[in-house]
């Protein structure tokens, strides 16, 4: 009835190697310029009444990378060496997904993804010390520069947003802000531009490389004959419990 278009959209998730991993169905409503958000709701109970979906919390991209990085989950009784390799491999290949979107600026949550995937990983290399390559830790410092480059294009993609709508439900126009706004917009080009010469960087390739070799060392330089038998429950009890005391 002219509120949008209406889609059955089927998708094919492969690796890097072509092979295909999975697959998914999902109904997409685009809405129309002149039709109100509000009318989501009736379209959505008008489908539900049609056909059993579910809301996903996940877009395509979201969804393929949780198939590409779920082989081989970590679980309780793997060898902590082991988990150490899953869990770095699966936040490695979610940022290599993310980055190219980051670099292209075409969708938000590029940038949002990839900050996650670099914190994820800071987070693991922290943790898993027992099992890493001592110059493993050496890429705390790198991520965190890298953390730091994309941080604030994070946060200018959101606070702009939702500085207009907290604005406009407190009754103040845009037009009282246009020195903020243009501030942040100014402050907005400047960290995009960073970013951008920073992804295109020697520097943030050789990070990448290191991340890259620390995957397949962790297999390679299990570290201390100890720390290979530890199951995962009992080693990441330790690396929580060693986290808690440093906060």
């Amino acid at each position: 009835e002219g509120a949008g278009e209406l889609s059955l959209d089927r998708t094919k998730a492969g690796d890097r190697k072509g092979k295909q991993i999975s697959s998914f169905a999902e109904i997409e409503f685009e809405l129309s310029a002149e039709t109100p958000a509000a009318a989501v709701a009736g379209i959505r109970e008008a489908i539900e009444k049609l056909c059993a979906v579910r809301p996903s919390r996940q877009n395509k991209l979201e969804r393929a990378l949780t198939a590409a990085t779920s082989e081989g989950r970590v679980h309780a009784g793997m060898p902590w060496r082991e988990s150490a390799r899953v869990m770095l491999h699966s936040e490695l290949e979610r940022l290599l997904a993310y980055l190219p979107m980051a670099a292209a600026g075409v969708d938000a949550e590029g940038v949002h993804g990839a900050r996650v995937s670099v914190r994820r990983l800071r987070a693991a290399v922290r943790m898993l010390r027992d099992v890493l390559p001592r110059r493993g830790e050496s890429l705390l410092k790198e991520l965190r520069w890298f953390g730091t480059v994309l941080g604030p294009v994070r946060d200018s993609d959101v606070m702009i947003p939702a500085l207009l709508e907290r604005a406009a439900g407190a009754g103040v126009g845009q037009d009282a802000l246009e020195p903020v706004i243009h501030r942040l917009q100014r402050d907005a080009r400047r960290a995009r531009e960073r970013m951008e010469k920073t992804l295109r960087s020697k520097r943030a390739a050789r990070l990448l490389e290191r991340l890259e070799r620390l995957v397949h060392q962790t297999l390679a330089h299990p570290g201390p004959r100890s720390a290979q038998a530890l199951e995962t429950r009992a080693a990441s009890e330790q690396a929580v419990r060693r986290a808690y005391r440093r906060m």
